[in-house]
């Protein structure tokens, strides 16, 4: 069976199919996965593709492992796919609001608040301290942020790096 290597992927992907319905039960069991985007999808079944295709075949045998081990991570967890597609997709902005701001340690936490289709949504960012500005001048209650997020995942989001009196605020 393995002395033909057209046979290899499809063993490979026979001997996954246990690890993934293990996984795929505890994903959907307590909701862990990201919704993801058309790129998102093309790149978790393409890596998986990829590494079945080419990891039987590879050598030496702890390069074949490798690539095989990252096929199978990506079928099991497609929220690699999700972080690795966010790396190149630039989130949409929209307006929200500062519910509260304070210091924790060397950086401002900013909790604020936005509504996406018909729904409110909320979190916090960590902030670069601005030394010529009070965490008060800077985000005061109320006040409005850009919030880039995720249209898929509304519940991932940040605030935008944006620009008042001329001071950049780097969002960390």
């Amino acid at each position: 069976m393995l002395g033909d290597p057209a046979a290899l992927p499809s063993f490979a992907f026979e001997k996954s199919l246990g690890p993934w319905f293990s996984v795929w039960a505890i994903r959907r069991r307590w909701d862990l996965d990201c919704k993801l985007s058309p790129n998102g999808r093309l790149v978790r079944w393409g890596v998986v593709i990829i590494c079945y295709s080419l990891g039987p075949r590879a050598s030496p045998g702890a390069v074949r492992v490798a690539i095989v081990f990252i096929g199978l991570a990506f079928l099991c967890w497609p929220n690699f796919a999700y972080y690795v597609t966010k790396l190149f997709e630039k989130w949409p902005a929209i307006e929200g609001k500062v519910s509260s701001a304070r210091q924790s340690g060397s950086r401002w936490c900013v909790d604020y608040y936005f509504d996406f289709n018909g729904q409110t949504y909320g979190a916090t960012s960590k902030i670069k301290p601005i030394s010529s500005l009070t965490l008060e001048t800077a985000y005061p209650e109320g006040s409005l942020v850009m919030v880039r997020f995720d249209p898929l995942n509304p519940d991932r989001s940040r605030i935008a790096p944006t620009v008042s009196n001329h001071h950049p605020l780097a969002a960390a």
